[in-house]
């Protein structure tokens, strides 16, 4: 069934996937990190296994998030991923 949507001001209709979705939790802690590969390693190798698949990528991006003391856990975007499915 064809879904409306809209952004800035546009209107779009899709229809949504009926693929299995697979969540890519994406992370590095550093400034150094961001600007060398790791975004692009890490995309890759989700981007790689969804192919192989047949999945949907859903990826979730924290960055500059230290997991060191488990914060990515609790303010970011990974926290609120956790939530959202321990709340459903």
């Amino acid at each position: 069934m064809p879904v409306l949507a809209t952004s800035n001001n546009n209107i779009h209709w899709f229809i949504p996937s009926t693929k299995t979705k697979c969540y890519s939790y994406i992370r590095w802690s550093s400034d150094k990190q961001a600007k060398g590969t790791t975004l692009e390693r890490q995309l890759k190798t989700a981007r790689d296994i969804t192919s192989e698949q047949g999945l949907d990528l859903v990826k979730i991006v924290d960055r500059g998030i230290s997991a060191f003391k488990g914060d990515n856990t609790k303010d970011d975007k990974l926290g609120r991923f956790i939530d959202a499915i321990h709340n459903t």
